[in-house]
């Protein structure tokens, strides 16, 4: 219906001058962007009252972002979990992959440690929510990895590359997470664990997705050497020193 259509381009311009993106959003003052944010909430909010259920989810998703970009996390974080209770989305690869990266997202503006540290935790491995499943990054990369690499068509392709953002996402939460703890012990196991993870990843697919992959893989390598206190190595120099 028209009325729908014209609040779905109302809340998606409220969005960009909320983000200060695009050439609208960049002449916002950040100062006034907050408002902006919250008029996109409830022209999303009217969507979804007027949404069928097959809508439901993508809406759950625009308003979950758009409650962690207010920062309001944990609204965004039930918002998610919202998201994988319906019957579809539980099950998309898509909409699972959008749901880790948000959680991530909501995890870093989160003001509460230890409440930070719980959603990296699920960001990173996943869990069960009140209705369904969260995957994370782990769960999703253990999930796709046999289609990724059976074969080489275009869904294979496309699988390969998500495979190999949520490993290098993996460990990042991993990292963001030590980040946040508070208990040394479990920030150092963190961070062998994130380290280990990338160089588990060298020795089963030495090129890790290409160039561009390989590049993010060896830069958060350093960064996590850095939190460790080692030399710098590169994933695959890693896999080797740990493997003698």
């Amino acid at each position: 219906p028209a009325p729908l259509l014209a609040t779905g381009w109302a809340a998606a311009v409220l969005e960009e001058l909320g983000r200060g993106s695009g050439p609208l959003g960049s002449r916002v003052p950040p100062a006034k962007r907050r408002d902006f944010l919250s008029r996109a909430a409830v022209a999303t909010e009217r969507q979804l009252a007027a949404a069928d259920q097959s809508r439901r989810p993508a809406l759950w998703l625009r308003l979950a972002s758009l409650r962690t970009a207010a920062g309001r996390p944990r609204e965004a974080v039930a918002l998610l979990e919202q998201v994988v209770s319906d019957s579809q989305a539980g099950r998309s690869v898509l909409s699972q992959r959008e749901v880790a990266r948000q959680l991530e997202e909501a995890a870093g503006s989160e003001s509460d440690r230890a409440a930070a540290c719980q959603l990296f935790r699920a960001a990173a491995i996943g869990r069960q929510a009140a209705a369904g499943a969260i995957w994370g990054w782990g769960g999703l990369a253990g999930r796709i990895s046999k289609r990724a690499f059976g074969d080489d068509d275009d869904e294979a392709l496309r699988l390969r590359e998500l495979y190999f953002e949520a490993r290098l996402r993996l460990a990042a939460c991993r990292l963001a997470w030590a980040d946040r703890e508070a208990d040394a012990a479990t920030r150092r196991k963190l961070l062998r664990q994130a380290a280990a993870e990338l160089a588990i990843e060298a020795r089963l697919h030495p090129e890790l997705g290409g160039p561009e992959y390989r590049q993010r893989f060896a830069e958060l390598r350093r960064a996590i050497d850095r939190e460790r206190d080692l030399p710098a190595t590169s994933p695959a120099e890693a896999e080797e020193a740990e493997g003698r």
